[in-house]
């Protein structure tokens, strides 16, 4: 079952690791489109966080080799065949993120270039009216 634009997402830790900055806090958003996956069952949803997250990531030219980045959207997509986002309760999610700036993918062949960043539990806040 696929979200609808405007659906309201929390996406929080799994308890697999999460992005430090946060401290555990959840990360949250809209969805803003649907990505019909031919590759796997399931479709991934695109969401733009209501505050972008902001890691830091090696390959930076400092001192440290560590450079800011930010992220403005994610892609998420559920974990398990047969789990679906909306349901009561959270659902196990892969975690793909955009940096700011980029497109989000639209289709399975840009999705590929995207890796999973995070195992996530994510719940529906809110339906789109």
């Amino acid at each position: 079952m696929s979200l609808v634009a405007g659906t309201r997402i929390e996406m929080a830790d799994d308890g697999e690791g999460w992005f430090a900055g946060l401290n555990g806090s959840p990360l949250t958003g809209s969805v803003m489109g649907v990505i019909s996956s031919q590759a796997r069952p399931g479709d991934w949803h695109v969401v733009l966080f209501d505050q972008p997250l902001e890691v830091q990531e090696k390959g930076g030219n400092t001192p440290s080799g560590l450079q800011l980045v930010r992220y403005a959207q994610a892609v998420i997509a559920v974990r398990m065949a047969g789990d679906v986002l909306g349901r009561e309760g959270s659902t196990p999610c892969y975690l793909c993120l955009v940096r700011d700036g980029d497109e989000a993918p639209t289709n399975d062949e840009e999705l590929a270039h995207y890796e999973v960043r995070a195992w996530s539990r994510c719940r529906v806040l809110a339906s789109a009216a």
